[in-house]
């Protein structure tokens, strides 16, 4: 039979654990227990925050460059009707030579030269470059075989006109007429307002 331990250090090193009762009433007033003044003490900091954070996103807003992405579908429908045999053995895959012939550079081409895109207004910023593609629309009318090299320039806008220079070369041109700059012949076409003290810089990108 074991003996007693009749050791009082140890008996008084003992303590009994806390009940489940007095824990749950415990983190229930740790949970419910706000207190006003750390939230006053912090209240600053959570405005600054927030207005900074609105100030970087507005930054952000204003001077990142625009990426526009479009996108779209097409039905395809083959009006011959594959016979049995053919459709088996037929090497022909009339899906595929249509979605080839939709990225084909001919098509490219033709879409870059119906929106003029190979053409860019530009008026330069102190953090961004602003495109005016929607204020003003031009071209080179004079073919790229006629030309030795493509074409950049610079303008500065009026009431009635405009004025135009390259290089040491400068001249006068109307809105919707066309007028020579260099070695080619250039239609400026303005399609909406725009701030006209700013200089304008013109050029074309070989598409």
């Amino acid at each position: 039979m074991a003996g007693i331990d009749h050791n009082p250090w140890e008996k008084s090193s003992q303590v009994a654990p806390p009940s489940t009762s007095f824990v749950r009433e415990t983190l229930k007033k740790n949970v419910l227990d706000i207190q006003p003044a750390r939230i006053l003490a912090v209240w600053p900091f959570i405005i600054l925050g927030g207005l900074l954070g609105l100030f970087i996103s507005w930054t952000y807003l204003r001077y990142s460059i625009n990426i526009y992405q479009v996108t779209t579908s097409a039905v395809l429908e083959n009006n011959k009707e594959m016979g049995a045999l053919e459709a088996i053995y037929s090497t022909k895959d009339p899906l595929n030579d249509q979605i080839a012939l939709l990225k084909s550079p001919t098509v490219a081409r033709r879409v870059v030269d119906t929106l003029f895109l190979q053409y860019h207004t530009l008026v330069k910023g102190q953090f961004k470059d602003r495109e005016l593609f929607s204020q003003i629309r031009w071209s080179v009318l004079t073919p790229a075989s006629e030309r030795k090299s493509l074409l950049s320039f610079e303008l500065k806008a009026d009431t009635n006109g405009f004025n135009w220079t390259q290089g040491k070369s400068s001249g006068r041109g109307q809105w919707g007429d066309s007028c020579k700059i260099g070695e080619s012949m250039v239609l400026i076409e303005r399609r909406s307002n725009f701030k006209e003290d700013d200089l304008i810089y013109f050029f074309e990108n070989d598409a």
